[in-house]
């Protein structure tokens, strides 16, 4: 496929589209964001096409696949330094077949010289469906065992799951975006995927209600017509509502309707699937927690979080539902009800009710003071009293279990781990797995302390009905252990901790206590990074004039590196030594015993460029202009094209005068960035 640049351009010159001189464009049925998506949004699901030249966006074009009109867009996008127009046709959903050829008509698009394109017919293919193959099924059993580990019942009222025989009445277009992956450095590229149409088509078990399918094909999360749904309940008295999200590094999810919380469209479904069947279920194909007011809302009597499975997904959920799975996963994080529940939602950038939405290209500087200190996730929701949805290692199944903690002796906590004996029994009627939890209480004394902190875990072998099993959780001195910063040292404080052991970290039993006559050192550190000015953080003693405000976080605007207020400690040994006498990197290659003295002779800026990404650029000094927060937002400024090119020229010619000594040695000065990764988590 030649490159944009290859195709000619000048102002004569009509815009062309860089394709195959077969002018064949393939694509991946189940990929199902691509991997531009990154880059931006809006050119998920789509079959994306470079142009020649810029194209004129005021005019529009015509798209038509297979003899129909199909939603397509152009979009611009910056790689390289080179900003080029796209085209991009929504194709998924409306492609649903492995190895299968669409006719692809574009024509009337006009470039910004006033040229129309001559107009073009394109193939887009699908791609053939990849085998399994016989050497790797070891391989593949571990990932559908993931994937079936991982998967999360949250609600299952009346007993709806597991799922009998029969027609599965799936709504909502991710029956076709079924998400296997992420993107950027969540993105797998494995030798074969079933989302959950194909393994539906696979199954011996479920059927697929192939009317309500062809309905979802066109995207969107409609409600069907009355006759749709009356033939839907004549096959099948369950409905089931898949909800979708994509997520990726680059552009962080918001509190918008889509993200965290539900679009109308998706609210008004399950309220019509609820109302029209006599039970409904909900599968949240999500990678993060989202809102599930729903639940309550529309009586929805089972949820089940799938997650992203990876390469077996679709089998891995149909093995769950129809029960020769149990469910044993359970929540990594803690499930708010409102996003505004969450104190950190006051810090992070959250690109919500209209606000800009910053890819990585744009010199921006967005700071994510955080201010909750040591509540973050369920240490906030415990001891603060808050109410979650679900609360952190939360997790049902088609059993129940008792849960009986053996008495325990800590002999020398704090230097020396103590086990705890838990007496496992499943007390249903199918077998299943349990996952038993740890979670001591400390003394709140002179270094605050959260109500709960998670110690150890351990997942029971799969238990048949009336069976038990003796699991050994382990508390270990580093559990026990608080940083204290005038020491800088992490060390088990003196007083009373409680060690309590259930199944969440709401539903728990005190299983013993000890105690600590003195204070007990457990690690020494060293302080390396201090804040450049005190950061005030969130206090259980005094929740109302602590609590987060964000008033440090946001765009900062005028701001375009990372410059620190203070220099840290001289690095002598890079000014002391005279650049002909300093050791090169291929003398270290010959002796690696002289690697802490080649380090010794870097500067501080080099040291950090090696440590943050290496030499690529994507780090510190490099062509990534913010540092990364954590989640949940993100963001950047409205500059213009031409000020961000000289900006970013100023910048490169910096680092390049600052790296040129050093060059002969090791690399470290930047690189071009490269197309599909902008930037680095």
């Amino acid at each position: 496929m030649p490159f944009p640049s290859q195709i000619p351009c000048g102002p004569q010159d009509p815009p062309r589209l860089a394709v195959r001189e077969d002018k064949v464009v393939e694509f991946d049925i189940d990929d199902v964001d691509g991997r531009l998506f990154m880059l931006d949004r809006d050119l998920g699901g789509s079959a994306v096409v470079f142009f020649s030249k810029r194209i004129d966006r005021s005019v529009s074009g015509t798209v038509v696949l297979d003899g129909e009109p199909v939603p397509h867009l152009v979009k611009e996008l910056e790689l390289s330094g080179v900003v080029s127009s796209v085209l991009a046709v929504r194709v998924f959903g409306r492609l649903t077949a492995h190895g299968r050829v669409h006719a692809l008509h574009v024509e009337g698009f006009t470039d910004t010289d006033g040229i129309m394109m001559e107009p073009i017919d394109l193939i887009v293919r699908t791609r053939p469906r990849a085998a399994a193959r016989q050497e790797f099924a070891g391989h593949e059993e571990i990932a559908r065992r993931v994937a079936e580990e991982g998967i999360v019942l949250l609600e299952n009222r009346g007993g709806v799951l597991p799922l009998a025989p029969g027609t599965l009445n799936v709504f909502g277009h991710a029956l076709h975006s079924y998400r296997t992956s992420l993107v950027g450095a969540g993105k797998i590229n494995p030798r074969h995927t079933i989302g959950l149409r194909s393994a539906i088509g696979d199954s011996d078990v479920f059927t697929l209600n192939e009317e309500l399918a062809a309905f979802y094909q066109a995207g969107g999360d409609a409600v069907p017509g009355p006759g749709v749904l009356a033939r839907a309940r004549a096959a099948s008295e369950v409905g089931i509502v898949v909800l979708t999200r994509a997520s990726g590094e680059n552009m962080d999810n918001s509190s918008d309707p889509g993200e965290f919380y539900l679009t109308d469209d998706e609210d008004v479904l399950i309220g019509a699937v609820s109302g029209a069947f006599a039970r409904t279920v909900v599968v949240l194909n999500t990678p993060y927690p989202i809102d599930t007011s729903f639940v309550a809302r529309h009586a929805v009597d089972a949820l089940v979080l799938a997650g992203i499975g990876g390469m077996l997904a679709g089998p891995a959920l149909l093995r769950v539902l129809d029960g020769t799975v149990n469910p044993s996963g359970r929540l990594p994080d803690t499930w708010a009800k409102a996003y505004a529940d969450i104190p950190a939602s006051r810090n992070f950038y959250d690109c919500a009710g209209g606000k800009p939405r910053y890819p990585a290209d744009v010199d921006v500087w967005i700071d994510t003071v955080y201010e909750e200190g040591l509540y973050v996730g369920y240490r906030y929701f415990s001891t603060f009293g808050v109410e979650p949805a679900y609360p952190f290692g939360y997790g049902l199944s088609y059993t129940t279990f008792d849960l009986v903690p053996e008495p325990f002796t800590a002999l020398d906590p704090g230097r020396e781990a103590f086990q705890i004996a838990v007496t496992v029994t499943n007390t249903g009627e199918v077998a299943g797995r349990q996952v038993v939890q740890a979670y001591v209480s400390k003394p709140d004394g002179a270094l605050e302390q959260p109500a709960l902190e998670l110690a150890d875990f351990a997942k029971t072998g799969d238990l048949a009905a009336g069976a038990c099993e003796t699991v050994v959780l382990s508390i270990r001195p580093g559990a026990l252990a608080t940083y204290d910063p005038p020491m800088s040292a992490f060390v088990a404080q003196p007083g009373e901790y409680l060690v309590h052991v259930g199944s969440s970290v709401a539903d728990t039993v005190v299983a013993g206590h000890f105690t600590l006559d003195s204070p007990v050192p457990v690690r020494q550190a060293a302080p390396r990074m201090l804040p450049v000015e005190p950061i005030g953080t969130l206090s259980r003693h005094d929740p109302e004039g602590t609590f987060p405000t964000g008033a440090r976080s946001g765009v900062k605007e005028g701001v375009h590196a990372f410059e620190p207020a203070r220099d840290p400690a001289p690095h002598t040994a890079a000014v002391m030594t005279p650049e002909a006498e300093r050791l090169t990197f291929s003398a270290v290659l010959d002796d690696v015993t002289r690697a802490a003295e080649f380090v010794a002779g870097l500067s501080i800026a080099e040291c950090a460029r090696l440590l943050v990404c290496a030499q690529h650029g994507w780090g510190h000094g490099g062509h990534r202009r913010r540092r990364r927060p954590r989640p949940p937002g993100r963001a950047r400024s409205p500059a213009l094209p031409g000020r961000r090119r000289q900006l970013r020229g100023e910048r490169q010619r910096r680092e390049r005068r600052h790296a040129d000594d050093r060059g002969a040695r090791l690399d470290l000065r930047p690189r071009p960035r490269r197309a599909g990764r902008p930037g680095h988590r």
